[in-house]
């Protein structure tokens, strides 16, 4: 008897191969990236267990691009009695414009759900030093000295290890976690639209104008000033229907 042929596309995001094996076993078909020179049909978005908040930034992004996609959120969870097994479960984020199919799409993957974590999911030393160094630059993230040895020093360890441990806990450098958690904090500025570029690059710790431009667009995919104005528009239209709304009442 031929194999069924996959008629759903899974985009797995921050999965590992435990996960992406679970979900082989599902009639489905798993993609671990888009291909930006087409738009993809995607039937759900999972992402894995994360350590760093930082990596849930790539959430609202693809929220964005697609916003009727039932999206699975996995994370760790204890039983609460004396063995204190662990289980990797999940909560789906479903959209009111969603599809027919949605929630049958739900049912499939809840059927291998909860699963084991793998060893990759246990936290160990480094996984709180990863943590510690997190805390500081989400803490001082403005500061435009901010850097590898002084953090290092902080937390009374080598500057080698520290690089060392957040290569292997948040998958990236230092510097590229450093530098994200401060382009999240502007695309929340220039969102508002209460601040110039200028101001946002100071305030983040950009002390180069065109560092933080280069740095927002590597990150971002879009200028600093292409984000500002496409996150300013809707606050625009809302702020001049109300004041439609207000002559209307006037007359």
């Amino acid at each position: 008897m031929p194999k069924a042929s996959p008629d759903k596309n899974v985009l797995a995001v921050d999965c590992c191969e435990h996960m992406l094996a679970a979900l082989g076993k599902l009639k489905c078909r798993v993609l671990t990236e888009l291909v930006t020179k087409e738009r993809q049909s995607i039937d759900l978005i999972v992402t894995g267990v994360t350590q760093f908040p930082i990596r849930r930034a790539v959430i609202g992004e693809l929220r964005r691009l697609y916003p009727s996609v039932p999206t699975l959120i996995l994370r760790r969870e204890s039983e609460v009695n004396a063995t204190g097994k662990e289980h990797i479960r999940g909560e789906f984020i479903l959209s009111d414009k969603g599809q027919a199919d949605d929630l049958a799409v739900v049912r499939r993957v809840r059927a291998i759900l909860p699963l084991a974590p793998c060893e990759h999911t246990r936290q160990g030393p480094s996984f709180k030093l990863a943590q510690d160094a997190l805390r500081v630059l989400l803490e001082r993230f403005s500061d435009a000295t901010l850097d590898l040895p002084l953090v290092a020093r902080e937390l009374s360890v080598s500057p080698k290890k520290l690089s060392r441990v957040l290569n292997k806990e948040a998958g990236m450098s230092f510097r590229q976690l450093l530098r994200n958690i401060r382009v999240e904090e502007a695309k929340r500025m220039l969102s508002s639209g209460d601040y110039s570029i200028k101001e946002v690059a100071a305030h983040i710790g950009f002390s180069d104008g065109h560092y933080f431009s280069r740095s927002f667009k590597e990150v971002t995919g879009q200028s600093a000033t292409e984000f500002r104005s496409k996150s300013s528009q809707p606050l625009k239209r809302s702020a001049a229907a109300e004041v439609n709304s207000a002559k209307a009442g006037k007359k």
